[in-house]
């Protein structure tokens, strides 16, 4: 099986907790992929998420693209559409010209997510499981 085979297994049926995975190496603080044991996936910010109440939904309208994060590339939007993300906690923060700029903050799980939609208006998918924590 390979690393990208590994990754987005599914936890075991019946598991009462997600498997846990690693960075395989720390990314740029202004990186949009995340490798993961050994598996280079798409970075998705907490701040976009939205989890509850029947919704499991990301919605990032690209407000802050190329302003503290580098801008996304088409390969970016296609790995997306792989089915598994990284979501990341991160807040946006004043840099040092006053402008927003992305802070990530840690590392949250990967995600299965389905239904990926993207285009100059945002970027939007709904997480359909939790594969593993880190």
């Amino acid at each position: 099986m390979d690393d990208m085979a590994k990754v987005k297994q599914a936890p075991q049926k019946g598991a009462t907790h997600a498997r846990k995975v690693r960075l395989t190496k720390q990314p740029a603080p202004t990186a949009w992929f995340a490798e993961v044991d050994g598996a280079p996936l798409p970075v998705a910010l907490q701040q976009w998420a939205r989890f509850g109440a029947g919704s499991n939904s990301y919605s990032d309208p690209l407000t802050l693209e190329g302003r503290g994060a580098t801008p996304r590339s088409p390969e970016y939007f296609s790995a997306l559409r792989d089915g598994v993300v990284v979501l990341a906690r991160a807040h946006v923060v004043k840099d040092a010209k006053g402008e927003d700029a992305i802070k990530r903050e840690g590392w949250i799980g990967l995600y299965r997510v389905a239904n990926v939609e993207a285009s100059d208006a945002g970027v939007s998918f709904d997480f359909v499981e939790r594969l593993a924590t880190f």
